[in-house]
């Protein structure tokens, strides 16, 4: 193997490797990014919806003898 090969490799290994790395740690990253985004939005609106529930109709939840559900008398959440 010629010098300039040798010295070519020594060079550019661990350029590679840094850059395999950084790409890994960086898509592991971003991953947990969008996790955590989608969970944040998912549990707002899950509280919107159950506030939406809560102050527009008084009363407890129960299910009637259809198996429908019901928030108070007014709200047929089936």
């Amino acid at each position: 193997m010629k010098l300039t090969t040798k010295i070519m490799l020594i060079a550019l290994l661990p350029v590679f490797i840094l850059g395999i790395g950084t790409f890994m740690l960086a898509a592991n990253r971003s991953a947990d990014g969008i996790y955590n985004e989608a969970y944040d939005g998912m549990k707002a609106a899950a509280l919107a919806v159950r506030d939406i529930f809560e102050v527009g109709n008084p009363g407890p939840y129960h299910m009637d003898e259809n198996g429908q559900l019901w928030k108070g008398e007014t709200l047929n959440i089936t």
